[in-house]
């Protein structure tokens, strides 16, 4: 997923970028949003799925 084309920027890489020149809660914020994302979608998926069974 992080294998783009060229001329693009993944996100990892954009808020690295961002750290360099700024220091303020924005990175903070958007991590924290990321791994709610990725919380909820685990929810989901374990819903329909039943995660718990593969192991």
């Amino acid at each position: 997923m992080l294998l783009i084309g060229p001329g693009k920027i993944t996100l990892p890489v954009a808020m690295l970028n961002y750290l360099e020149f700024k220091i303020d809660p924005t990175l903070a914020a958007v991590g924290t949003l990321q791994i709610i994302l990725i919380a909820v979608l685990m929810l989901v998926t374990d819903r329909y799925v039943k995660i718990a069974r593969a192991f």
